[in-house]
């Protein structure tokens, strides 16, 4: 199998990104790799990583064959997002109790994913002015239920350590707050 690309600009920032969110999720990784909070930190910046670069790499190619693995593969990620993200805000919230809702939804993402070489996960590509971009089919369709469950979760997460931090940290919390949540609003891409 032969990859071909052609060059698209519009790629480009889209790469640079998902290239600067890995070296952010090693260099926190990298910190205290026993830790649960940066382990998940990692783990959510590897899956937003997998969709951007993913998707990049779907908008530079040149033809269907190329755009359809790539886009796939990108997909993967935007399946991962929600279930690391709010995996990540259980530890962020330091809730244990949360864990093993967390890991659940892991395990349930990871079981999903399997069907995307399927043709009613993944039906093919559209060819759009910016490049291709993935076709999905009813099941693909539905990783949009994940998102549904996991974003209100990670916002009252992130909602209740704002409610809980000490005056002088409350900004900082606000600003993760109300970043935390506007990052979803990627999840309009289906």
């Amino acid at each position: 199998m032969s990859w071909t690309f052609i060059f698209n600009p519009v790629a480009i920032p889209q790469l640079l990104v998902a290239i600067f969110l890995l070296a952010q999720g090693i260099i926190v990784l990298a910190q205290d790799r026993h830790s649960g909070l940066n382990r998940s930190f990692f783990l959510f910046e590897f899956a937003v990583f997998v969709w951007l670069f993913g998707m990049g790499l779907s908008y530079l190619s040149a033809d269907e064959t190329t755009a359809f693995l790539f886009a796939r593969i990108g997909f993967l990620g935007v399946v991962f997002i929600p279930a690391t993200t709010y995996l990540f805000s259980v530890y962020y919230a330091g809730d244990t109790r949360q864990r093993f809702l967390a890991f659940a939804g892991l395990v349930a993402t990871f079981i999903y994913s399997l069907f995307i070489g399927t043709k009613t996960f993944a039906a093919g590509v559209y060819l759009y002015s910016w490049g291709y971009y993935i076709k999905l089919g009813t099941v693909g369709a539905c990783a949009l239920l994940f998102f549904l469950l996991f974003v209100p979760l990670f916002i009252r997460n992130f909602y209740l350590r704002y409610v809980a931090a000490p005056p002088d940290q409350k900004r900082w919390h606000y600003f993760a707050l109300i970043t935390g949540g506007l990052a979803f609003l990627a999840a309009t891409d289906f």
